[in-house]
């Protein structure tokens, strides 16, 4: 089976998941895109995070990238997906092996912020759609938050 070639730039689809009219913006993880990540940063629900699980070579780089993006003001009360993707390979390694490597740590996380950890394969779409559902429903119990809290984000 061949492997989707990664995100060049970015897309952006327009759909509806799970009743939410949803603008999915895919940013590329190369190092020349990075910097154009937290322009996508203002008023967004919720992110997903992807590490390549079969690839132990690059979870220092992920780590250090991830830790680098939650000090952005944005996001510090988003719903946040960590998705670990290629789980049909033999060689992906676990959540809280991954956890580890990239020293995801309480200290990493503000408090405010929600994570939630998933493993998929985005090449057979195993678990992709569990992820999603997670992410909306996250997005969902934040959005009710706000509301009752008078439009403050927490």
């Amino acid at each position: 089976m061949n492997n989707p070639p990664p995100t060049i730039g970015q897309n952006i689809d327009k759909m509806n998941l799970f009743g939410f009219d949803t603008e999915i913006i895919d940013m590329g993880g190369q190092k020349y895109f990075r910097d154009l990540w937290d322009s996508q940063f203002v008023d967004i629900s919720g992110l997903v995070f992807v590490i390549d699980g079969s690839n132990d070579s690059k979870f220092e780089e992920a780590g250090q990238e991830l830790t680098r993006i939650l000090q952005f003001d944005e996001l510090k009360d988003i719903p946040i997906l960590i998705s670990v993707n290629k789980s049909d390979l033999p060689n992906c390694r676990g959540i809280n092996e991954i956890a580890e490597a990239i020293a995801m740590t309480p200290q990493t996380q503000r408090s405010s912020q929600f994570f939630t950890w998933v493993r998929v394969s985005a090449l057979i779409g195993d678990g992709v759609s569990e992820a999603f559902s997670k992410l909306m429903g996250a997005i969902r119990q934040h959005q009710d938050q706000v509301r009752h809290s008078g439009g403050q984000r927490q």
